[in-house]
């Protein structure tokens, strides 16, 4: 029987900073969403996140993670931050949130998948 290790204290992070940066992106009125809005939310979510986090190595971590499970630029600021939510519930497998492609998520890098609510592992959850 195998054991998956538990969630990181980096990966908490990372869920708290994707959460912090939608928070962000919803207290204005929704507008098209820039590459701008998202920096300066990220940014500001990262700031307020990590501002206590005694260890370098776990900050450079978590900022890592948000980075790698940040979805493309699309939408209004609204649409963004609701894709946001829903990449830090989403698996996680190769240390990357899974997409989701036709009522599945998917890994970009090994192709795995698994089917919604079969797999309760998320960011904070453990790898494949």
């Amino acid at each position: 029987m195998s054991r998956h290790p538990g969630p990181t204290r980096a990966q908490h992070l990372a869920v708290r900073i994707l959460g912090r940066t939608a928070h962000h992106l919803t207290t204005t009125n929704p507008t098209p969403m820039t590459d701008g809005q998202r920096t300066h939310a990220l940014n500001t979510a990262m700031d307020h996140v990590l501002h206590d986090e005694p260890s370098k190595f776990r900050r450079s971590a978590a900022r890592r993670l948000a980075l790698m499970a940040m979805p493309p630029i699309a939408g209004t600021t609204a649409e963004y931050a609701d894709r946001l939510r829903a990449v830090a519930e989403a698996p996680v497998c190769c240390g990357r949130p899974m997409r989701s492609s036709d009522g599945q998520y998917v890994c970009g890098n090994c192709g795995a998948w698994v089917d919604p609510g079969v797999s309760g592992r998320s960011l904070v959850g453990s790898e494949c």
